[in-house]
């Protein structure tokens, strides 16, 4: 699910000019969560996606 998420902003971003083909995925699913806990709460915490500019 997360993947999928992280795919459709990058499909959306690809739409820009310049940024088709520079834009990497990657998903950790369960690996790196923001939020501990095993709830609704947290669960929305960690429905993200990240960007890093360099």
């Amino acid at each position: 699910m997360g993947e999928n998420r992280a795919l459709s902003v990058k499909e959306v971003l690809g739409l820009y000019e310049g940024l088709d083909g520079r834009i990497e995925v990657i998903s950790y699913g369960e690996e790196k969560p923001i939020a501990k806990a095993h709830d609704e709460s947290g669960w929305e915490k960690n429905r993200r996606v990240e960007f890093i500019y360099e």
